[in-house]
């Protein structure tokens, strides 16, 4: 059985973040772009070694642009981690924290301009509300996101950004700072 990527169904969004559901983000200035992270999976899975950040610290690079605000969503594993550089740093936000649900996790995701992820569950509904989508991926990824690809036929507001063989993680952060000071112009030029 082959997979027919043009059969896929482009009906993005599916999933919606209940309205009842109050947001756990804090309010920072409209003018700032807001970025969710997720750097980390379940420690059990069998290729996390590969798909997880080794460190927050990775991501150092990109704290530095200004005019951005990020938003962790870290759960489980790394979130020792997010609540130390939420402490460390005015723009970093330890919302994981507070996150009990994925109906409060859907919720952070609907008030962020982009989501930062690892190959997570956050990856998922971020890409079915149909947000915009970046994720990190090594060289040998899950089948899901193919070998070459830079988009995703499951998700169209999904970017791959893959580790290069090779390459370390550090190869990848600057592609994704590029795109995110490219993104965080256009959104202060609306």
């Amino acid at each position: 059985m082959t997979l027919d990527l043009e059969a896929l169904p482009k009906a993005v969004p599916y999933l919606r973040a209940p309205s009842a559901v109050p947001s756990k983000l804090p309010i920072v200035a409209p003018n700032k772009l807001k970025v969710g992270l997720v750097f980390k999976g379940n420690p059990t899975h069998e290729n996390d070694r590969a798909r997880s950040l080794p460190s927050l610290a990775v991501l150092d690079d990109l704290l530095r642009i200004p005019d951005i605000e990020f938003f962790s969503l870290q759960k489980g594993a790394g979130a020792d981690e997010a609540a130390d550089y939420a402490q460390k740093h005015a723009n970093f936000h330890d919302v994981g924290a507070q996150i009990t649900t994925m109906a409060e996790t859907a919720k952070a995701i609907e008030s962020l301009d982009v989501v930062l992820t690892v190959d997570t569950s956050v990856a998922h509904v971020a890409g079915a509300m149909g947000k915009r989508v970046w994720m990190m991926l090594p060289f040998y990824g899950d089948w899901r996101w193919h070998y070459t690809r830079e988009d995703s036929p499951w998700y169209p507001t999904m970017r791959l950004f893959r580790k290069r063989h090779g390459c370390d993680w550090s190869e990848v952060v600057a592609r994704i700072a590029g795109h995110l000071k490219m993104l965080r112009a256009d959104t202060t030029c609306v």
